[in-house]
């Protein structure tokens, strides 16, 4: 089993973090025990989201750069919706 950590800042939110912990608990389960290769064998993770999340899990010189810099992107090869895609790996936990 791997084991994901949150960090949630929780200066006065004793009123939302219920809420917080909600959001990521249905997020999470919604990836229905997907890694992200599988997810993408499945057809449910688009091709630049996998290219991202290879280059960061393989690229020993991606380790520390910045995610909205040029350089993720030009080494994911991912130049259209890059934007999008990040989004959507991050609403899926795979990007935190």
């Amino acid at each position: 089993m791997t084991l994901l950590s949150f960090v949630i800042p929780c200066y006065r939110s004793e009123d939302t973090i219920r809420k917080v912990v909600k959001e990521i608990d249905e997020t999470v389960l919604g990836r229905d025990g997907y890694d992200y290769e599988g997810m993408y064998e499945d057809g449910r993770m688009k091709g630049g989201a996998k290219k991202i999340l290879d280059t960061l899990e393989l690229n020993e010189e991606a380790k520390g750069l910045e995610l909205m810099s040029g350089q993720i992107r030009k080494k994911a090869g991912v130049e259209k919706g890059f934007d999008g895609l990040l989004i959507e790996l991050q609403m899926q936990s795979f990007l935190l």
